[in-house]
């Protein structure tokens, strides 16, 4: 039966890994957007950014280290 379902089949033209590599490609450069956005704010202190930037490289690695975890042939890990 999952023969039939065209994400189990290995000669379909679609390969899930690279929408997967894909989606994760993109958040990535969003992530670093936002990071030039708030370096280029004239409003935020400099605590303000240095938070920003601590939460969102911290955001960018887990994001970049769950697609090479993927890439490796490894399940994405799950943050909880």
């Amino acid at each position: 039966m999952t023969d039939r379902l065209w994400v189990f089949n290995q000669r379909a033209a679609v390969n899930l890994l690279d929408y997967y590599t894909t989606i994760e490609i993109i958040i990535s450069l969003f992530i670093a957007g936002l990071l030039a956005l708030v370096y280029k704010n004239i409003h935020y202190s400099k605590q303000q950014k240095r938070s920003s930037y601590w939460s969102l490289g911290l955001l960018l690695i887990l994001n970049l280290l769950r697609l090479k975890s993927q890439e490796s042939g490894g399940h994405p890990a799950h943050y909880t």
